[in-house]
């Protein structure tokens, strides 16, 4: 059974995600957060075992938060999606400890198939 976090500040992109994620897993336990403080405290007291973060704003904050994740379970996948260029931010992001970045305007095939690779299915 999959434990499953997503963070992000759009409800109609968490409820497609957990849509998507439900096609591809039996049974997944998946929380929600519409922010990465909401986020953070549900990681503080669940273990996860992948965690899809939506980032609005690539900033020192969102990497902090990003690195706290590391800190507090450093066996996490990390999905990063953003409306930014995946050429400009997403190296940076795998750097820190993201396992995969996946910009928001991708085709749904590509989602889904990124969602295959992290949740092993």
């Amino acid at each position: 059974m999959k434990n499953i976090l997503l963070i992000d500040n759009h409800p109609l992109f968490r409820v497609g995600l957990e849509i998507e994620i439900k096609k591809l897993v039996n049974d997944p336990i998946i929380k929600t957060a519409s922010d990465t403080e909401a986020g953070n405290i549900l990681l503080k007291n669940r273990h996860f075992d992948i965690v899809i973060l939506g980032i609005n704003h690539p900033d020192n904050y969102e990497l902090d938060i990003l690195r706290l994740m590391i800190i507090e379970q450093p066996h996490l996948k990390i999905m990063i999606f953003s409306d930014y260029d995946v050429n400009l931010v997403g190296a940076h992001y795998k750097k820190i400890g993201a396992s995969v970045f996946v910009p928001k305007s991708s085709r749904i095939h590509e989602i889904q198939n990124v969602l295959k690779l992290i949740l092993d299915v």
